[in-house]
């Protein structure tokens, strides 16, 4: 009999420093319910890696007197090794500076903009540099970015822009009428009450103020940001083509059945699958995803009733102290 597919990611580990806690934690995690399914006879195919573009990992090269790639090679190479000493099982480790994944995400970038799903514009708000991040003004916690709790500045570039508005109500039609798409409640109504009902904004998928990333092709002084960029790493892992020429494992194990990623992540996770649902081959992509503030048992995820699963497993803050759920770092993890 025909083993079943099944696709499990972690989240990828951002290279501006050493891999913490919280990175080893979630691979041991993925780890576990690898190895529980493949011991239920599944077709495993487990996959992890690195996300090596930004500002801040570009500052911190210069900081240190080397190239951005040198530095990221330096950290990459930690990660992986932590990797192996904990014996995790993983199938692939993607780098977002490898060649196959760089070409595929201006791939990405230029059919979403071709069919109108991505436009030119300017951003102006407050930006965060250690977290890479805009926020509105009514965003900030005592005037500090929301999620590290540092100084923000006024920021203003040209970029391009994800249409996010564009799907707002079929959003919250499906969130309605799927009440399980978003697991447990407490993460649905924070994707309702701080996304949707206070209007979805465009997202910004390009950044023109550091140099350190994959350019935009048919305009080379933008480079892709994390939305398109990092997040594509789950599909360009699997051999995944935007001119309709994937691979064989893409059409094998795509959609991932079970993502480890943190509880931070839901707004990013909500973006990415609008994302997918814009390049039409990625069918049934939206999927279930559950954000589960304690370690989920492998025995919970088989009741699940859609294909594509997140399960989001609450893990210390990285950060000196994180304004959302009000811990010092390494604190406790919240509970719901």
């Amino acid at each position: 009999m025909d083993k079943k597919p099944y696709y499990i990611t972690t989240a990828i580990a951002y290279t501006s420093g050493k891999p913490h806690i919280g990175n080893t934690y979630e691979i041991v995690l993925t780890d576990a319910i690898a190895r529980y399914r493949r011991a239920q006879g599944y077709d495993v195919f487990f996959q992890t890696g690195t996300d090596e573009h930004g500002q801040k990992i570009e500052e911190k090269a210069k900081e240190k007197g080397i190239s951005p790639k040198e530095f990221v090679d330096g950290v990459a190479n930690t990660v992986k090794e932590t990797f192996d000493m904990m014996n995790t099982s993983y199938d692939y480790f993607i780098r977002t500076t490898d060649e196959g994944h760089e070409k595929q995400v201006q791939k990405i970038f230029r059919r979403l903009y071709e069919q109108g799903d991505i436009y030119k514009g300017t951003y102006e708000g407050m930006y965060c540099t250690p977290c890479e991040s805009f926020w509105t003004e009514s965003q900030l916690v005592d005037g500090c970015c929301p999620d590290c709790g540092r100084p923000v500045k006024k920021a203003k570039e040209e970029a391009y822009f994800f249409r996010m508005q564009k799907y707002a109500d079929r959003l919250m039609k499906h969130i309605e009428e799927h009440p399980e798409f978003i697991q447990p409640e407490s993460r649905r109504n924070e994707m309702i009450n701080n996304f949707l009902k206070p209007g979805l904004q465009d997202l910004c998928v390009s950044r023109t103020s550091f140099k350190w990333g994959i350019p935009v092709d048919f305009d080379p002084k933008h480079v892709i940001y994390v939305w398109i960029d990092a997040l594509s790493n789950y599909i360009t892992s699997l051999g995944y083509d935007a001119d309709g020429e994937s691979a064989e494992n893409f059409r094998k194990y795509w959609p991932a059945r079970t993502s480890c990623v943190s509880i931070r992540s839901t707004g990013r996770s909500c973006s990415w699958r609008w994302i997918c649902r814009c390049l039409s081959r990625c069918s049934d992509i939206l999927g279930c995803w559950s954000a589960m503030a304690r370690c989920p048992s492998p025995r919970a995820t088989p009741s699940m009733p859609m294909s594509s699963c997140i399960i989001s497993a609450s893990m210390p803050c990285a950060t000196s102290s994180c304004m959302r759920c009000r811990l010092p770092r390494m604190g406790r993890s919240p509970g719901i």
